[in-house]
């Protein structure tokens, strides 16, 4: 797509134009039952909860590793991480650096590149923690302090930690629909069915939870994904 530009009174306007790709994506199902005695839906307002809870961790568990690391194959997500661009290693440098300054970097290349502002990044709790304990020449905290709580914001970025991350990768990313966007097709439903397979005659009743969704990324280098290294200080 063309930029816009100033135009003198009188003017004929530029002419722009949008160029797409077709890209192909569907809503896709992760799903998973339960099947338990019929006895034990009469005293389904006790399980309910548990149950509920249980599957829906499960359920939402899956998601997550399915938005950041599918990887397009069969019902699989396309993920954020196998559409995101590699991280340009050359921007590190040949001095010292340590983690924060390749987010930095990182987040340099997505602006360079004139993309959507980065506004979060994902990352394991190890490094999570190793950046945390970086510290000045005095031995003072950088990234928080031992009395706060919560993973500290690192160069303005949300931080998102989950063990779905591999230890030692990162991925920064932008929350602006521009960038990526996740549509549900309908939120995470529990239903109890009493007439799957020979569950009649087995007096048991299954119980299914699922939920559709949609990954969509529009602008794959306003995603940036890399490897933490470390030259000490």
């Amino acid at each position: 797509m063309t930029k816009a530009s100033p135009v003198a009174e009188g003017a004929v306007k530029p002419d722009n134009q949008i160029v797409f790709t077709t890209v192909g994506e569907q809503l896709r199902t992760i799903a998973t039952v339960i099947t338990v005695s019929r006895q034990a839906t009469e005293d389904w307002s006790e399980l309910q909860g548990i149950i509920e809870q249980a599957l829906r961790f499960q359920v939402d568990k899956e998601d997550d590793w399915q938005i950041l690391r599918g990887d397009g194959t069969g019902e699989n997500y396309n993920g954020l991480i196998t559409q995101a661009t590699a991280y340009n290693g050359a921007l590190t440098g040949a001095g010292a650096y340590n983690k924060a300054d390749q987010i930095l970097r990182a987040m340099q290349q997505v602006m360079a590149a004139d993309e959507v502002e980065p506004n979060y990044i994902i990352m394991h709790p190890d490094d999570s923690i190793g950046i945390r304990l970086i510290k000045d020449a005095n031995g003072n905290y950088i990234f928080g302090t031992p009395a706060g709580r919560g993973a500290p914001g690192v160069w303005g970025l949300t931080p998102i930690v989950t063990t779905v991350m591999p230890t030692g990768k990162f991925l920064i990313g932008s929350s602006n629909p521009n960038a990526a966007e996740i549509r549900d097709g309908f939120g995470t439903e529990i239903e109890i069915s009493l007439h799957h397979s020979d569950n009649f005659v087995r007096n048991l009743a299954t119980i299914r939870c699922e939920r559709r969704s949609l990954l969509t990324v529009k602008r794959p280098g306003a995603l940036i994904y890399g490897t933490f290294s470390q030259s000490p200080l």
